[in-house]
């Protein structure tokens, strides 16, 4: 059993692939080969100590060989500390305050001004005793400091303590890069699910219909999905769903939603019987307690009817083209992936040229503006009005107004989607 620092022990049972770390207020198990990694790294370490006068650097370094440590170089000054720094890959420096020429304080003052040196563990032995000397070697940049006359067992047991924290920041900051590298991976994935500007621009000069969308993971990934297929029969298939949760779990069930609807294709043009489907199929998929909320409709601008089906959706609006009049079609019923039976009804109305429909997630009617005021469907109806008053995209408009509210994050996925009957 040996102690690492604040009342954390580690004790080692012969024969188990794990060790426990028993701590204040509880114990974890970790990962018995991590560990013993992470104590090869230390005995493997890279040392440098630096002190003016031969013998401390003899009494240091039998110190460092008694506890097993083997790479060790040593500095006379703090020139020569700092050049052979700048030569090697050190994992930990045992500096000395009092030193003629450039002293310990200057040697820490000038690796901290450099970005590589940051993290680099700085022990700062010295026999300066008061309060404000140490301060000053804290204000230098030292990680620690180490009394005159070295105590062997203090000596080493801080050194383990600051060479561990280091290879765990590594290890974290490693593990980071790589979360990173395939989160952006990932987010990519994501953006080439949901129709391109190129697809888009295609679709409204095919179909002489105006689209226009806005998708926004609340983080690298989310949960939403959107799509937007030109039909051979000149009608337009739009499909909005919106998982619960965000982030990577919920991206990870849009991927699996988008596979499904590959495999819906013979139900496309009856909305109602598509998300009927597509339940189905959810409910076997999804975990429990996950759902999703879901608009599919089928625009037609040659019979200027729209015909439609959701699932438990209030985020969808549809503006008259007679008198510009504004009404939300009720998704009423249960959301995808809880009950296997549910049955979705298909909906047909007009939508004459010159009508509008507009849907999204409902993160944009989940969030307050700077004066606390809550964003609502009227809100959002209100925006739609304005907008094709002044004949300005939608989608661009609503997204305007959000920033112009001071709501510049929303903690929930936002996708947003405009088709309107008419041309440019």
């Amino acid at each position: 059993m040996g102690v690492l620092a604040n009342d954390v022990q580690l004790e080692k049972n012969q024969g188990l692939d794990s060790i426990k770390v028993k701590g204040l207020h509880n114990n974890i198990f970790v990962n018995r080969e991590s560990v013993e990694k992470s104590e090869s790294d230390i005995k493997n370490s890279y040392i440098l100590v630096v002190d003016d006068l031969e013998m401390n650097r003899k009494v240091l370094g039998k110190h460092l060989t008694k506890a097993g440590f083997d790479n060790i170089e040593f500095a006379e000054n703090g020139e020569i500390a700092l050049q052979k720094v700048a030569e090697s890959n050190f994992d930990i420096l045992l500096l000395d305050i009092m030193m003629p020429g450039i002293d310990g304080f200057e040697v820490c003052q000038r690796l901290r001004s450099q970005s590589c040196y940051k993290s680099l563990p700085i022990l700062v032995q010295t026999a300066l005793d008061g309060d404000d000397d140490r301060s000053q070697a804290f204000a230098a940049g030292a990680t620690d400091v180490i009394s005159k006359p070295i105590n062997g067992p203090e000596l080493i047991a801080r050194l383990h303590i600051h060479l561990e924290n280091k290879f765990l920041v590594n290890r974290l900051t490693q593990y980071h890069d790589r979360l990173a590298d395939e989160l952006e991976v990932v987010q990519q994935l994501q953006q080439d699910l949901v129709p391109n500007e190129e697809q888009i621009a295609a679709i409204q000069k095919n179909l002489s219909l105006r689209l226009s969308a806005h998708f926004q993971p609340s983080s690298e990934v989310g949960g939403d999905l959107w799509a937007a297929h030109e039909l051979s029969d000149g009608r337009l298939s739009v499909f909005l769903c919106d998982l619960t949760g965000h982030g990577v779990v919920a991206a990870v069930n849009a991927f699996r939603l988008h596979v499904l609807i590959d495999t819906l294709e013979e139900y496309i043009l009856d909305p109602g019987c598509f998300l009927t489907e597509l339940n189905k199929r959810l409910v076997a998929l999804l975990p429990v307690g996950t759902f999703a909320t879901a608009f599919h409709a089928i625009i037609d601008p040659r019979t200027e009817k729209i015909t439609y089906a959701a699932a438990a959706t209030h985020t969808v609006q549809i503006m008259s083209a007679e008198n510009m009049q504004i009404n939300i079609l009720e998704g009423d019923g249960v959301p995808l992936g809880i009950l296997a039976n549910e049955t979705y009804e298909t909906i047909q109305i007009p939508f004459p040229y010159g009508s509008s429909l507009l849907c999204y997630s409902d993160a944009l009617v989940e969030v307050s503006d700077s004066q606390n005021r809550n964003i609502s469907n009227q809100t959002v109806k209100e925006w739609f009005h304005e907008a094709k008053l002044k004949k300005v995209d939608v989608v661009e408009y609503i997204l305007n107004a959000l920033t112009s509210c001071g709501i510049t994050w929303l903690a929930d996925d936002l996708t947003i989607v405009s088709v309107s009957n008419e041309t440019e």
